[in-house]
């Protein structure tokens, strides 16, 4: 029967939109490409380009998370090869809340701490980088969950405080 190879999408991908593709042969028989059968997310796909040696289809509106892809290919004796594959979507960032502390404190110094989740990708703790007022603080204990630092020493005034977190993607939040 054929062989399948070089299936596309693989792995996580961080859009909405993803050609799904692969390449099959056969070594003895030609492709019956009125045999070719896509199905994505167990519901079979048209307007894919199917030819002697391949199909592609471009998929849009894909939703967050997992998503399966059945491939069936027959030659034209009628020997089938099929090949499922799964990709992962993860295109939003991760959430970040509870950022400490808010409004007036009466000390010079304060407890800074926000908490942070991705529903669809761990978190990339080496990517979380805390900075007060412009700049990047280092003693802060960063966790797969949240960043906590005791900042002293605080002058008079206004401070801001910035947050950005990664997934293991590369999808960024950030939060001032």
């Amino acid at each position: 029967g054929p062989s399948i190879s070089a299936n596309l999408p693989t792995g996580t991908i961080t859009s909405t939109s993803a050609t799904i593709s692969a390449q099959y042969s056969d070594a003895v028989s030609a492709i019956d490409t009125s045999s070719v059968v896509l199905k994505l997310d167990g519901t079979a796909v048209s307007g894919a380009a199917v030819t002697s040696t391949g199909i592609s289809y471009s998929a849009t509106g894909l939703s967050q998370g997992s998503h399966s892809v059945l491939l069936t290919v027959k030659d034209s004796p009628g020997n089938p090869a099929i090949l499922n594959w799964s990709f992962k979507v993860d295109s939003l960032g991760p959430s970040i809340s509870a950022n400490l502390p808010t409004g007036t404190i009466t000390s010079t110094s304060a407890s800074i701490g926000a908490s942070y989740s991705d529903a669809t990708s761990p978190i990339d703790t080496s990517s979380v980088a805390l900075k007060l007022d412009g700049t990047a603080v280092s003693g802060a204990t960063v966790t797969s969950t949240g960043v906590s630092y005791s900042a002293a020493g605080l002058s008079n005034g206004n401070h801001t405080v910035e947050l950005t977190v990664k997934d293991v993607v590369g999808n960024q939040a950030t939060l001032t």
